[in-house]
């Protein structure tokens, strides 16, 4: 089972979802990349985690990173290590960006459950950590309780402000 919240904000809006993460408990994100030695997968503070320029960000407690798992990827344009997102007790955070006056959106998903290393079995991640997501989760709903075109598109009241001066909101 998954979850999911899609959500426009501004870029400077970034700031109170770090700060939220980091007041909560210790908190490390990876910028995702996939890297030749397993060795190079690093986790990093929240702050200098999110100074990354990357746009895709894997997101766990700290007392969860024993949990992660890391995997060899072999893709067209990337072959090495990298976090295995589906069996790990991460979230995963896709950035949203401006560009020529239009904002695409930021997403945050996670996985509560996976499927064993035999494809057999469906397992569920720790109680702790569904418990940590969906809260982590619900903070990104409140700070963004507008609804743009379906329920399932939330958007910040910045963002709104925004696009009603403008502003488009890609899809």
């Amino acid at each position: 089972m998954s979850a999911s919240v899609r959500y426009w904000r501004l870029p400077e809006e970034e700031t109170d979802f770090i700060s939220y993460l980091d007041s909560i408990e210790p908190t490390l994100v990876f910028p995702y990349a996939v890297y030749p030695n397993r060795e190079d997968v690093r986790w990093l503070p929240v702050k200098e985690g999110f100074e990354s320029k990357s746009v895709r960000l894997l997101i766990t407690p700290a007392r969860f990173i024993d949990g992660v798992r890391t995997t060899w990827v072999e893709g067209a344009s990337d072959t090495g290590y990298s976090v295995d997102i589906a069996k790990s007790p991460v979230l995963y955070y896709r950035r949203g960006a401006l560009e020529d006056k239009t904002l695409s959106t930021t997403a945050l998903s996670a996985e509560w459950t996976y499927l064993s290393d035999d494809g057999k079995t469906i397992l569920d991640h720790s109680a702790d950590f569904v418990r940590w997501g969906k809260k982590v989760m619900q903070w990104v709903r409140k700070a963004a309780p507008l609804w743009y075109e379906y329920k399932a598109h939330r958007l910040t009241q910045k963002a709104e402000d925004a696009r009603r001066a403008g502003l488009q909101l890609e899809s």
